[in-house]
């Protein structure tokens, strides 16, 4: 979504669902993992030329997380909320590919650390002002 001057404003939503099947020594356990998460992300370009852009990102998200285990020594069944706050920096090469270094900050959640990560993007369309 557009805003106003070099600012952009762009909402976010994310699934994540993972499952495993564990089998070790006698012991069996199903394990599902299920993460929801919704928020916003504002960035602009704060250097841009035709071949280089560097677009600085900061996002804030409200995540819910719930984990079940399954097994007959250990049942589980555990649900989270939290917050999180992403850093990111973005930079675009000739309008076409964007790598992005990121850290997750989880905010609201004991004994939790920073995660890091890195994106790739390919722009298949037409870059803005040559239409």
């Amino acid at each position: 979504m557009a805003g106003r001057g070099t600012l952009e404003v762009c909402p976010v939503l994310g699934y994540g669902y993972a499952s495993l099947d564990v089998n070790e020594g006698g012991f069996t356990a199903d394990v599902t993992s299920r993460v929801l998460s919704a928020g916003f992300l504002i960035g602009g370009a704060v250097s841009s030329t035709p071949t280089l852009s560097v677009v600085p990102s900061i996002g804030l998200s409200y995540v819910n997380q719930k984990v079940k285990i399954d097994s007959d020594f250990f049942p589980l069944e555990e649900s989270e909320d939290f917050g999180l706050v992403t850093l990111a920096a973005g930079f675009v090469f000739n309008q076409k590919i964007t790598f992005r270094p990121n850290i997750a900050i989880p905010v609201g959640l004991d004994d939790s650390d920073p995660t890091y990560g890195v994106g790739i993007a390919i722009n298949f369309g037409t870059p803005r002002g040559s239409r």
